[in-house]
């Protein structure tokens, strides 16, 4: 868990105005951000394994947008 909270603490306010400029939407970000984050969390431990967390989270950003 503490790696997860390293890398959101580093990503956090990057993703977040990633996903403001996307979204056009500052509520619609927070909203993604925090569904981002429950992602993030449900990964438990094997979030600790991932080499590159800044590029898993953008990845995810990115599918969610998509999905979107």
């Amino acid at each position: 868990m503490n790696c997860l909270m390293r890398a959101w603490d580093s990503h956090e306010n990057e993703l977040r105005a990633w996903l403001r400029h996307r979204l056009n939407n500052p509520h619609d970000a927070e909203d993604m951000l925090q569904d981002l984050f429950i992602k993030a969390l449900r990964q438990d431990r094997k979030f600790c394994e991932i080499a590159n967390a800044r590029a898993w989270l953008f990845e995810v950003a990115r599918n969610a947008l998509a999905d979107r």
